[in-house]
């Protein structure tokens, strides 16, 4: 089996498992076994666990981002509402990677941490861009701010709170339009915000 075959093969073992179970509760050892590997090969793809579950994660956002990444050529309100639906879709199939990327051990790992920064400032240029908002220290601010509140509506789905699906999913909208409004600059950016009718 080639390199980029095989890597592909303890990949897939790796999104089962660490989508299914906490990141502690995955062995080194369970992923390969998974695989049909031994671990000395495992490591000569990924020097450590933590490494292993960026690659997931990795992996797991940019199919995130492809279900919740707003299209630019629909209009601005019917865009964002489907981006919003299709992020907590996909944090409610299976939650076990998204947890264990924001809380808990793999949460302060330094490769979990890069890549999730990568993506958080390629969704801010994303978002940015969107608004035709000027990409400025302040305007990125407020986009992250953005983010970090998805982010933590996204745990409280997880941690099962018990609030209507369409409400939740309008109230984001609504932080979202004030967010946009925030650093279009003057005279508006796409013309419509995300949360006007």
């Amino acid at each position: 089996m080639d390199v980029e075959a095989r890597r592909a093969q303890l990949m897939a073992s790796g999104v089962r498992l660490f989508t299914e179970r906490p990141y502690d509760d995955v062995e080194i050892g369970t992923i390969a076994h998974e695989a049909g590997v031994s671990r000395g090969l495992l490591y000569r793809y990924f020097p450590d666990k933590a490494s292993f579950f960026a690659e997931v994660v990795a992996d797991r956002l940019v199919y995130l981002a492809g279900r919740s990444t707003p299209d630019p050529a629909l209009p601005l309100l019917e865009t964002s509402r489907a981006a919003i639906d299709g992020y907590l879709d996909v944090v409610g199939e299976r939650p076990q990677w998204y947890v264990s990327m924001y809380r808990g051990s793999a949460s302060s790992a330094a490769p979990v941490r890069d890549v999730l920064a990568r993506f958080d400032e390629e969704l801010v240029t994303g978002l940015l861009t969107l608004f035709g908002a000027d990409d400025t220290e302040l305007t990125r601010v407020l986009v992250r701010g953005w983010l970090a509140y998805l982010a933590a509506i996204g745990m409280a789905v997880v941690d099962g709170a018990e609030v209507d699906r369409p409400a939740l999913r309008e109230q984001c909208l609504r932080v979202l339009a004030s967010v946009a409004e925030s650093v279009a600059p003057p005279g508006g950016g796409r013309g419509q915000q995300p949360g006007a009718e």
